[in-house]
């Protein structure tokens, strides 16, 4: 399932995770840091009321791989509104629940989206983004 990513004027193709709600919302952009939420937060008060961008795990990295599910719920219980996640290559994937991810994904009541890595750069320099579903997908509206 597929959906669009809107910011400053732009749309980026994104796609929904298999948890969380499918649902357009619109607000300010911040990036959790670190990105990746392999170690507390250290910036917490600035993702509450947000859309949050977060780093998904390259391969590489072997040791304290963080699911999506685990990720996702660490920048939620700061208040995020919804989340982006980056891939770590220019293609789509549905976040979904790992088998090591010990937050529960019913838990998670906002909107949950990866985005394809060279995406990166214009989430950096964004302050504002969308997500909307295009009319094409179940529960789409036309412009």
């Amino acid at each position: 399932e597929g959906g669009e990513r809107a910011r400053g004027g732009a749309t980026v193709e994104c796609m929904f995770g298999l948890f969380g709600e499918k649902r357009e919302v619109e607000g300010r952009v911040a990036w959790a840091q670190p990105p990746l939420v392999d170690a507390p937060l250290s910036n917490p008060q600035d993702l509450r009321d947000a859309i949050v961008v977060v780093m998904r795990d390259p391969p590489s990295k072997l040791d304290g791989r963080i699911g999506f599910v685990d990720k996702v719920s660490k920048v939620v219980e700061c208040g995020a509104i919804a989340v982006v996640i980056v891939n770590f290559a220019d293609s789509l994937v549905a976040p979904w629940r790992w088998v090591h991810d010990e937050a529960d994904a019913n838990a998670i009541t906002v909107p949950v989206v990866c985005v394809p890595a060279a995406s990166e750069a214009a989430f950096r320099q964004a302050s504002h983004a969308a997500i909307t579903i295009p009319p094409s997908l179940p529960g789409g509206r036309h412009a």
